[in-house]
């Protein structure tokens, strides 16, 4: 059966109910509020550390109990299996957190097996820990077993690509599990899989999962070592996609060839709605085919591309992109502000998101609010140019259709003029326009979102 939004809801509100949140009177309520939802401290919010109970403090009272947090503690090997044990007798307990606890494969099997016995839980996260492929095929029964597991994290752990294998496999019966984080289980260093029919190994898998009719919504694969032959064969399953609504697949070092790719799957998808690539060693040429994709893409609600091989030429092509199109982006990161990006590139790049998002929310039409822009930095040089007696038409000698156009003419025509000394209060409108020019050439790493 097709994960459908409505079984998505449904789950989410199943999810969230159990720890406490209703959200009946919420129509609008979607899966992007899980995982923000799932760590907020509700009624029955347990601390692991202050749960241990017996004369020799080797077990755990979880009366009361829905989310229970290990976070930062340690977890033993004797006290998962005593949490494991606890878990055994009737408790509320729906969601468990582990993250950074030296959880070992051993105490995570104990874990998982009673997890799958338990059936209630609808949220697993054992993040940052030094669980390996020896964990697989219990978490693999847990995902084939269960029918209310919503998410489940285990990324920067050491599952290699075996484990990662057996719980792609695993996802092909489950019709539940929403969010799934496998990022940083490093895998350049494991050997090929010998599995009949299962050439390509792990990217094979992820492909074989985007293709599935699941319900998974959020897939992040990042810092796992994949081929640019893996990236192909994910790109190439995402194109038909069409239940993935966020995906993130940063840290691959996928270059110029990858970027194209991504630019491909942009092009033909039509339900993403958040793409990280950052740390792919994307340059300027990848970035230029990437927003080129944009143009026609209205899915795409938030990209991030942060921490790649930039400079401020990548300003002024997602700039033009979003003159041209990409109506549906509202958020777009391409790292902290600063290094070389002009304030203005920054300021516009903004101001043409908050045109898509007032488009988004039915306030105007996002194509008008851009065209307004522009006319506007048109207009505000016109008016300093009519103030000192010069014909507007003369100084921009050729149409303008793109705020890099109009930047780059301004700038052109401020050069000829200074020799002459420019006229009273064009220099500010020079200046600028310089500025922003300047930014197109040089690194920069600048963020703008709403």
């Amino acid at each position: 059966m097709r994960g459908t939004p409505a079984l998505i809801i449904a789950l989410a509100a199943t999810l969230l109910a159990s720890l406490g949140i209703h959200v009946a009177a919420r129509p609008g309520f979607t899966v992007e509020v899980i995982e923000e939802k799932i760590g907020e401290r509700n009624e029955g919010w347990c601390e692991l550390d202050k749960l241990k109970s017996g004369w020799f403090k080797t077990s755990f009272d979880l009366t009361g109990c829905k989310h229970v947090n290990g976070t930062g503690g340690h977890v033993s090997d004797e006290d998962a299996a005593a949490l494991a044990a606890s878990m055994a007798s009737p408790n509320a307990v729906s969601v468990l957190t582990l993250s950074s606890t030296g959880l070992s494969s051993l105490g995570a099997r104990a874990l998982v097996r009673q997890v799958s016995n338990h059936g209630a839980l609808v949220g697993l996260i054992l993040d940052n820990n030094h669980i390996d492929s020896s964990a697989a095929p219990d978490l693999s029964e847990l995902l084939r077993v269960s029918t209310k597991l919503a998410v489940l994290d285990l990324s920067n752990n050491e599952l290699g690509v075996e484990g990662i294998l057996d719980v792609l496999l695993a996802l092909e019966e489950n019709k539940a599990l929403v969010v799934l984080s496998l990022q940083g289980n490093d895998m350049k260093t494991e050997p090929a899989v010998p599995r009949p029919g299962n050439e390509g190994g792990i990217a094979r898998g992820f492909s074989g999962l985007l293709h599935e009719r699941t319900a998974l919504r959020i897939l992040r694969v990042g810092a796992t070592g994949i081929s640019l032959q893996g990236v192909s064969l994910i790109m190439s399953a995402l194109e038909t996609n069409d239940h993935v609504e966020e995906f993130e697949i940063g840290f691959q070092n996928i270059k110029h060839a990858g970027a194209e790719m991504i630019a491909e799957a942009l092009q033909k998808n039509k339900v993403l709605r958040r793409l990280t690539i950052d740390g792919s060693g994307i340059e300027d040429d990848g970035a230029s085919e990437i927003a080129h994709a944009l143009v026609s893409n209205t899915a795409l609600r938030e990209l991030s591309i942060e921490s790649n091989g930039l400079t401020g030429k990548a300003a002024k092509y997602f700039a033009t992109a979003l003159e041209k199109g990409a109506d549906g982006l509202i958020e777009l990161d391409l790292g902290y502000r600063g290094h070389g990006m002009s304030p203005e590139w920054y300021h516009y790049i903004g101001l043409l998101l908050r045109c898509n998002a007032a488009g988004h929310r039915k306030e105007l039409n996002a194509g008008d609010c851009k065209e307004a822009i522009m006319e506007a930095e048109e207009v505000r040089v016109c008016k300093v140019l009519t103030a000192n007696n010069l014909p507007c038409g003369a100084f921009f000698a050729n149409k303008i259709t793109t705020m890099s156009d109009l930047i780059m003419v301004t700038a052109a025509r401020c050069a000829e003029l200074e020799g002459a000394g420019l006229p009273h209060g064009l220099q500010d409108a020079c200046v600028r326009a310089q500025q922003m020019a300047l930014a197109q050439e040089r690194p920069f790493d600048g963020h703008a979102e709403l």
